[in-house]
């Protein structure tokens, strides 16, 4: 932070009150302006990257690499960095902004800003208000300017100095400090948009899904998902139905099949649905589950297994009576609110929705009781 005191009068600005933001299943955050690529974790203490990861998924507009770059630039990743002025701990947060903003996110009965476990997911709900309220003062005018760099901005001089100045502080210090985060950034993002193939499947989820169920008129991809679907089609993958095929107001790889073959081919096997992810069709469910037929093991219908038997990375695909969806269970992912991931295309009567979480405790999906599973061999 900067050694500066967020919300509060800086640099002689009156300051502004920082909103709680909360994140709300059913809601549609604003997208960032530009979608960002997947953690590069090289150079990162491994104990921090699921605590980054799942930070990168609170809100939209501040990903798994802002973070870290923040956070290199803060402290150097140093849980334990103090500074001549008071700012504390891995995220430098000040005691008055402690107050506001720290809790016992890892449940281990501590509350510090020395706890990596409680400020990392602190200065992700904080970096998320404030990129909320810096994105109204753009869209009022009120600012100019990237609206990650206003963010950043208000994290080290706070957001007063950010409306004061309408943008980015020219102070020396808050210019210096936002290009040192964005040296970082070009460092922690992994280059296409994606993460790298073998990533966890726990990894893959957080990045590319929504952690909780936005709703079925939810619209808005988790931006590396978005990216890593341009990126792939970039190199020749195929996620449509059809050549051009993109339903009106929805954007490319925005249903089930696409979802299931990011994810699939990250985590679980880089070869899912090889054949089929560069021709056209590829986000035909008939082709996934021929290809799964082949080459993974039929588990059985949804109708003759139950939760306990399932592992995560199992495929379940329906194809019978007129309904075709495939998700795939994830099992339990710290920081994800269900046991499936899905997306959808929309069709009539279903309006669709990005990738998200879906809570069930039942194999057998509603509407779908042709369901069956596959496991890779």
């Amino acid at each position: 932070m900067g050694g500066k005191g967020i919300g509060g009068a800086v640099l002689g600005v009156a300051a502004i009150p920082v909103m709680v933001v909360v994140a709300v299943s059913g809601a549609s955050p604003t997208p960032p302006a530009a979608p960002g690529g997947g953690l590069n974790s090289a150079g990162i203490p491994a104990n921090l990257v699921p605590l980054i990861q799942a930070a990168g998924t609170v809100c939209p507009g501040i990903t798994a690499p802002d973070i870290a770059a923040q956070l290199k630039a803060e402290s150097n990743f140093n849980p334990n960095a103090t500074s001549s002025v008071g700012a504390q701990g891995i995220a430098q947060f000040m005691p008055g902004t402690w107050k506001t903003w720290g809790q016992d996110y890892d449940h281990n009965g501590t509350n510090s800003p020395l706890d990596p476990g409680d400020a990392i997911p602190a200065q992700a709900h904080f970096m998320c208000a404030l990129y909320a309220q810096v994105s109204t003062l753009l869209k009022t005018g009120s600012v100019k300017g990237d609206p990650n760099d206003l963010a950043w901005a208000a994290y080290n001089a706070g957001l007063g100095a950010v409306a004061g100045a309408g943008g980015v502080p020219q102070n020396g210090q808050t210019p210096a400090y936002i290009a040192t985060i964005r040296k970082y950034l070009a460092l922690f993002t992994l280059p296409g948009g994606g993460l790298a193939a073998g990533a966890s499947l726990a990894q893959t989820v957080l990045a590319y899904a929504w952690p909780t169920n936005q709703g079925q008129d939810h619209l808005a991809q988790m931006p590396q998902y978005a990216a890593a679907v341009k990126a792939a089609e970039g190199s020749g993958h195929f996620y449509a139905h059809q050549i051009g095929e993109v339903p009106v107001g929805r954007p490319e790889g925005d249903h089930c099949s696409a979802t299931v073959s990011l994810i699939a081919t990250t985590a679980v096997d880089p070869t899912y649905n090889n054949s089929g992810l560069t021709a056209q069709g590829a986000g035909f469910v008939p082709v996934q589950e021929a290809w799964m037929a082949a080459h993974w093991q039929a588990l059985g219908s949804a109708s003759s297994l139950n939760l306990s038997q399932l592992r995560p990375g199992d495929v379940g695909i329906s194809n019978g009576g007129g309904l075709t969806h495939v998700w795939m269970y994830v099992g339990s992912v710290p920081g994800f609110a269900g046991n499936f991931v899905e997306g959808s295309y929309g069709y009539p009567g279903h309006v669709g929705f990005a990738p998200q979480a879906r809570q069930s405790s039942t194999v057998l999906y509603a509407g779908h009781p042709d369901a069956v599973y596959y496991r890779k061999k």
